[in-house]
């Protein structure tokens, strides 16, 4: 499906959703609407969307632009930057370039790691992962090798829905081997083996 989503939130907070961005508008005092459109159809399960209290940090690689949100007080520019890295290596890989404008990446409470069109949701403990070792970047290149393995080339059905997974789970660990060695690409394999047995 495409999709069209209009959030409209008290002026303070920032919203972020699957899709590109348009420029808000003010139907009233105090209030922003924010309009995303999905304009080439993908699986529905890819659509999300955050709205919060948040603080926006900006980065531009390769002519896309990488828009971090996350808790207040709490820098995104590490993070951003690891993602960049990611954006060229899987873009060098493919062959094939990020397919939109922007890459938006909202750091949440909680527990969470999800993929959606231009989009990831993100645990903000990956911001405090990334600070204490910078060779935990698992999470940013897997949830964006799913914008090649899921958003540009979907799964014909949830039978299939292993291919998502694989390919990002094979291109993260083949971006660890490139960026900190091989030992970094055995231990990658060996936590998806992991997990996967759980």
């Amino acid at each position: 499906a495409t999709l069209t989503v209009r959030v409209t939130a008290p002026e303070a907070l920032l919203v972020a959703a699957s899709g590109q961005r348009s420029a808000p508008t003010s139907p009233s005092a105090g209030l922003r609407t924010h309009a995303f459109t999905v304009e080439r159809p993908v699986p529905p399960f890819l659509f999300a969307f955050a709205v919060g209290d948040f603080e926006e940090t900006l980065l531009e690689a390769d002519g896309v632009r990488l828009r971090g949100l996350g808790p207040r007080g709490v820098p995104l520019t590490a993070a951003l930057s690891t993602t960049a890295a990611a954006l060229r290596f899987l873009h060098e890989r493919t062959g094939l370039a990020y397919p939109d404008a922007e890459y938006q990446q909202v750091f949440v409470a909680g527990d969470a790691a999800q993929e959606s069109a231009g989009l990831a949701l993100l645990s903000a403990s990956a911001l405090d992962d990334l600070k204490a070792d910078p060779g935990d970047d698992w999470i940013f290149s897997h949830e964006l090798a799913h914008q090649w393995f899921a958003f540009l080339l979907p799964c014909a059905d949830f039978s299939d829905f292993w291919l998502n997974e694989g390919f990002a789970s094979f291109l993260t660990a083949a971006l660890k081997e490139a960026r900190w060695g091989a030992g970094a690409y055995e231990r990658e394999l060996s936590l998806f083996r992991q997990r996967s047995a759980k």
